[in-house]
């Protein structure tokens, strides 16, 4: 059953409704607590404990559920196989995240073809921006431990951002939320060249970009997805931390979940670990030289194996449900989903429904969070999601919160098509 929200109020109101019979009448309410009136209290001190009521129920785990995943796995591999030969893909990993753990993970194809070398789990590939998810947990923390807020001029930490120009006189000034959600009018691409792969992006370079920067749009009143405002977000983690974004990212997020095969250079990968990157020229695999990031990497520039990201979704999807106890990861439970929410209003689309739907229409809501992107329809739940593709890669991971389920795929394909690749998958999954 859906859960009840305000996307799924907006999805019902838009005709999210079934198209069999609706019932003559409502069903009657489940009886609930009383509240009773009292006298206004004196206001609690800011620092005082929450006062929380019962622990909210827990989902209800159904021991089956790997299992009949398993069941299911044989059809799963062999959709992937004809898709592997159909795509000419060189290779391929996947996992599927179950109440914490990967219960599932498979490679294709060859990580290397030069040595015929099979991926698997432990493969390391390039993910892209994905990378920009993990600089908005850096920011996020920071926020926490008091350090910045994301409702900030950003020019506070980053005083170049003072001399772009602005569309009209009565623009609000970027802020940090604004880097975030893609919502900062700065353009895509900065005037530096990270896909040159023989020299790294200085801090120089991103910082001279900024000056005369023309901003397309009035920050705050359109998405349109900057990696130059991620590649700014890792100059902001740096002077609000006091280290070089790698630095903090590894020691402050990367270590504690134990993404130990997570690196920002090809170089430290172990040998025989790295799958080669391969771009499509002239209708032939061509492996492609690694793009040099450098100080522009929070915008794509992190390496990591399947087994990392899948200890990453698993940490994205502890935070559900909201309860009380332990924090135990590296960025409290309540900022994980902010990340999740809508920043700005839902955008709300209805289309005629298919023949065969079991709903009046086809209406659908997304939204851009921090840094992550979600939907929900009348026929799914919310997904959260990010993709990468970056100089011969391809990565997603995908995490349906209410279910507790994720998925990872990552390629040594940069044109991989990823839906025909995850079509079947998701329609198994637990």
């Amino acid at each position: 059953m859906r859960r009840a929200s305000v996307l799924s109020l907006l999805l019902t109101l838009a005709g999210c409704a079934a198209s069999e019979r609706l019932p003559t009448a409502p069903p009657t309410p489940t009886p609930g607590p009383v509240l009773h009136a009292a006298a206004p209290a004196a206001p609690a001190p800011a620092d005082a404990p929450l006062l929380v009521a019962e622990e909210p129920p827990a989902w209800v785990d159904d021991p089956e559920r790997r299992t009949k995943l398993l069941a299911v796995v044989p059809q799963i591999e062999a959709h992937l196989v004809v898709e592997l030969d159909r795509q000419r893909l060189p290779g391929f990993s996947i996992g599927i995240v179950v109440d914490g753990d990967l219960a599932y993970s498979r490679g294709f194809g060859l990580s290397d073809p030069a040595i015929s070398t099979a991926p698997d789990a432990d493969t390391v590939y390039r993910v892209g921006s994905i990378t920009k998810t993990i600089t908005a947990t850096a920011v996020l923390q920071l926020r926490d431990q008091g350090k910045l807020s994301l409702d900030d001029p950003a020019s506070r930490y980053f005083p170049e951002l003072a001399k772009v120009v602005y569309p009209t006189a009565d623009s609000p000034r970027i802020t940090l939320r604004h880097l975030l959600t893609h919502s900062s009018g700065l353009p895509r691409l900065g005037r530096f060249d990270y896909s040159d792969s023989t020299r790294e992006v200085t801090a120089a370079e991103v910082r001279a970009a900024v000056p005369g920067a023309v901003l397309e749009y009035v920050p705050g009143t359109k998405e349109v997805y900057s990696n130059f405002g991620f590649s700014l977000l890792g100059l902001v983690v740096e002077r609000a931390s006091g280290r070089r974004y790698r630095d903090y990212v590894s020691e402050k997020i990367l270590a504690p979940l134990g993404m130990s095969s997570s690196v920002w250079d090809e170089s430290a990968v172990p040998p025989g670990r790295l799958a080669t990157g391969h771009v499509r020229k002239n209708g032939q695999l061509k492996p492609e030289p690694h793009w040099r990031f450098g100080a522009s990497e929070a915008a794509g520039g992190l390496y990591a194996s399947l087994r990392d990201l899948a200890r990453y979704a698993a940490f994205q999807l502890s935070a559900y449900p909201p309860r009380s106890g332990e924090e135990t990861g590296p960025l409290r439970r309540s900022s994980v989903r902010e990340a999740h929410s809508a920043a700005r209003p839902a955008h709300l689309s209805v289309e005629p429904a298919s023949a065969e739907g079991r709903y009046a229409v086809d209406a659908r809501a997304s939204w851009i969070g921090l840094a992550w992107h979600a939907h929900e329809s009348c026929e799914e739940e919310e997904v959260v999601r990010h993709s990468g593709a970056v100089d011969g890669y391809s990565a997603w991971v995908e995490l349906y919160p209410r279910a507790g389920v994720g998925l990872v795929l990552l390629s040594s394909s940069n044109d991989t098509d990823r839906e025909a690749l995850l079509d079947k998958v998701r329609a198994a999954l637990p």
